[in-house]
């Protein structure tokens, strides 16, 4: 389009020179020249728009051939950049595989491994520790069943013991007032009262088991008639029960009579003429008997006959007094027996506890086994952690493969790379459109 103007231009030049050559001649060439340059300028623009079409369609016809040279070119690069990335993928996709496949097979040969050392680790430990069970349940069993035999068998005995002694209590019940007859004195009643409770003392427990005329607290020569030898701080130091026989029988006597009467003043003041006879001795008790550590904190007097201990009982607040104010205790035959047979189980009992030492240190092995057996567990499980946390990086490392191959797999799509031929195709031609610069 550019040619043809310049055609124009010059076209329009030689029409301004041949009118001005016109003037030039005058006007008698006139009408002659003017048909001739006419003519002539008819001519050349013919001739000008003939050449300027034809280089217009040497233009158009350069144009389409490179475009079309373009889209071909442009494809080619397309279609070898596409079989190289597909060749560059399927070989990575490859290595990936055969890495993968050997890192899954080395993994699974680790597992294998471990589940195996796990399984017999376990198989060993069960057995040891159904052995360990074993023989301490049969020696737990055999132990207890020997022991729980011969309590049983003791309380058998002791209960039938007591039966006895109940038979007994009550044909002495029915023999006391022939005793009243024999107690003429203080010294007698005393002497068969220290006999009774020796003799109960005698039949319960054993002779390392309590004292006769027993000074309790040392330095005070303050002896006690007998005295239950209990568990000290140490097994060279006892701490001593003292028991003491005691027996208002003047008081007791007098109370019975005017009950038996029916004189209500007489049986009140013999009733405190009791009270009062039986909180002297046990003042006495705890004056003389009682001081801790070397003795327990209470002591027992002891009533020789059930229906004095029953009287004592009777009167209103005295049990209380005895052992809130001067702890004391007051105890019949009965009484004593239950007393003394508990005490006879707690020392039995205190033996057992002494025998078990030996269990203990049975225990006390086994839990030292338990506690290696728990660190053999805590380490294995630490290497458990590690072989996981190994295959979750390896996972992890799996994973961003597999990201960048989506990624690489992701191409461009044809539209683009139309688009971007299109806008070639344009920047040609408008390079070979713009004119030449001077």
């Amino acid at each position: 389009m550019d040619s043809f103007l310049l055609m124009l231009s010059v076209a329009l030049g030689a029409l301004c020179t041949v009118l001005l050559l016109k003037i030039a001649f005058g006007e008698k060439r006139e009408e002659t020249d003017t048909a001739a340059l006419e003519a002539a300028i008819r001519d050349a623009l013919d001739r000008n728009s003939d050449a300027a079409e034809a280089r217009q369609n040497r233009l158009e016809m350069r144009l389409t051939q490179a475009n079309s040279l373009n889209r071909e070119g442009m494809e080619a690069v397309r279609r070898e950049s596409l079989d190289l990335i597909r060749k560059g993928s399927e070989s990575q996709a490859a290595r990936l595989t055969s890495m993968e496949s050997s890192l899954a097979a080395g993994i699974n040969a680790v597992n294998e491994t471990v589940f195996q050392k796990l399984t017999a680790l376990q198989a060993q430990n069960d057995a040891k520790l159904e052995q360990m069970r074993s023989t301490v349940e049969e020696k737990l069993q055999t132990t207890l069943q020997t022991r729980l035999s011969e309590n049983f068998r003791l309380v058998a005995t002791q209960l039938q013991a007591l039966e006895e002694g109940l038979g007994e209590v009550k044909g002495l019940s029915e023999n006391v007032d022939s005793l009243r007859r024999l107690m003429s004195n203080v010294k007698t009643r005393g002497t068969w009262g220290e006999a009774q409770l020796g003799a109960i003392l005698s039949e319960i427990l054993t002779p390392d088991q309590f004292g006769t005329n027993v000074e309790t607290v040392p330095g005070t020569g303050k002896r006690v008639e007998f005295a239950v030898r209990m568990p000290g701080p140490d097994a060279s130091t006892p701490v001593w029960l003292p028991i003491d026989s005691k027996f208002p029988r003047e008081d007791w006597e007098r109370l019975e009579a005017a009950r038996e009467a029916g004189d209500r003043d007489a049986e009140s003041s013999a009733q405190a003429s009791l009270r009062t006879s039986v909180l002297a001795f046990a003042k006495d008790i705890a004056e003389k008997y009682l001081k801790a550590p070397y003795t327990t904190e209470f002591g027992i007097m002891y009533l020789p006959t059930e229906s004095l201990y029953a009287e004592v009982l009777r009167i209103p607040g005295l049990f209380d007094e005895l052992q809130q104010k001067w702890r004391v205790t007051p105890a019949g035959p009965t009484v004593i027996s239950s007393l003394l047979n508990s005490l006879r189980m707690g020392f039995r009992t205190l033996a057992i506890q002494e025998r078990s030492a030996d269990v203990w240190k049975l225990l006390g092995r086994v839990k030292s086994e338990f506690q290696a057996f728990a660190a053999a567990m805590d380490a294995v499980d630490k290497r458990l952690r590690q072989a996981q946390e190994a295959v979750e990086r390896v996972q992890k490392r799996t994973e961003r493969v597999d990201r960048s191959l989506a990624d690489i797999e992701t191409l461009p799509s044809d539209d683009a790379f139309g688009d971007k031929s299109e806008s070639s195709a344009g920047a040609i031609q408008a390079s070979e459109a713009e004119p030449p610069r001077g």
